[in-house]
């Protein structure tokens, strides 16, 4: 839940997931307390187990220097078939 990116309320999105979950309903205030409560560690643990050690067991990739190399753009695309102001 915390990884979602969404743009729904935090409270629409505690609610949903306990929901799902069968569980009893929590404020967003109880959430926001527990998550201060997570160790920063957990989320380089998460990488670590589900991203990098799965993606680069098999060591199937290209180097530069001996090292990975990896880019981030954070251009926007706007797909004209799904563009409402499209002519």
């Amino acid at each position: 839940m915390i990884l979602r990116k969404t743009t729904k309320s935090l409270q629409c999105i505690v609610n949903e997931t306990v929901i799902s979950l069968g569980m009893e309903e929590v404020t967003a205030s109880a959430y926001s307390q527990a998550r201060y409560k997570l160790k920063h560690t957990a989320f380089i643990e998460l990488n670590q187990k589900a991203i990098v050690d799965v993606v680069y067991q098999d060591q199937d990739f290209k180097k530069f220097w001996g090292k990975r190399l990896l880019s981030i753009d954070g251009s926007k695309i706007k797909d004209s078939e799904h563009n409402e102001n499209s002519a």
